[in-house]
């Protein structure tokens, strides 16, 4: 368990989204997230959807589609990327479809876990805002 905390927050540093959160911030995060797994077509999140989890990818690879983007992904995801955050950030629905390219190991944050996040530190708030308008 130590060892899975330890490897989520090495993965979390890496992104600008988390990048200046504190040891203590990020070893938080890390404590509220649960592991996943999603065999190779499956839907991770549909595009429409409320926004309820923000995911980590620690092995495989996703598909990112949106519809009248025509018929291949517009985007791939692999490891140590992220997705999902948009809904949460902007508490609209989801703005794509998410499909595992091949058998996916990622780890999910709750809606809560991930707004928890962002209200305990200002810097983060501000790097989801420059990330999110960045994706537009």
């Amino acid at each position: 368990m130590l060892n899975e905390a330890v490897v989520i927050c090495e993965f979390l540093r890496r992104l600008p989204l988390f990048d200046k959160l504190s040891a203590l911030e990020l070893t938080n995060v890390a404590g509220k997230m649960k592991g996943v797994t999603f065999e190779a077509g499956d839907v991770v999140l549909r595009e429409g959807d409320s926004g309820d989890n923000f995911f980590l990818i620690r092995d495989g690879k996703v598909g990112i589609y949106q519809s009248g983007a025509g018929e291949g992904p517009v985007a791939s995801l692999g490891s140590g990327e992220c997705f999902g955050e948009q809904a949460l950030i902007t508490e609209r629905p989801r703005n794509a479809t998410v499909i595992t390219q091949e058998r996916l190991t990622a780890y999910r944050l709750a809606k809560d876990d991930f707004r928890a996040a962002v209200d305990a530190s200002p810097s983060f708030r501000e790097q989801l805002y420059k990330i999110y308008f960045q994706r537009q």
